[in-house]
């Protein structure tokens, strides 16, 4: 079964954000926390400023008028980051090194 797939710089830029911890059960595995998929609760208003949406009131604070506007749009692109994990762990390319990290999830080729 032949399936196309464009992932877009949205895309990119959520894959750079999501929460990757280590899950103990059975085994161990890391894991994607699906509460907090880009650290915090509120996924959809992690979402908006993550992708630079205009979600906030005069005051700076997220407004629920505004984000009713984006929020299907928003979690459509949630939802497609099953794909786009995938496709990246299908395509991905690593060289062995030393990698440095100054903040969450920003590792860097030493």
């Amino acid at each position: 079964m032949k399936e196309e797939f464009n992932v877009k710089e949205q895309h990119l830029k959520l894959l750079k954000r999501m929460y990757v911890s280590w899950w103990d059960c059975e085994f161990g595995a890391p894991a994607i926390d699906p509460k907090r998929p880009y650290g915090n609760s509120d996924v959809v208003v992690d979402i908006a400023e993550i992708l630079d949406y205009d979600i906030n009131d005069e005051n700076g604070y997220p407004c629920d008028r505004k984000l009713e506007e984006y929020e299907e749009e928003l979690y459509k692109f949630h939802q497609e980051m099953r794909t786009v994990l995938q496709i990246l762990l299908n395509n991905i390319y690593i060289e062995e090194g030393i990698y440095i990290r100054e903040n969450y999830g920003d590792w860097k080729k030493f």
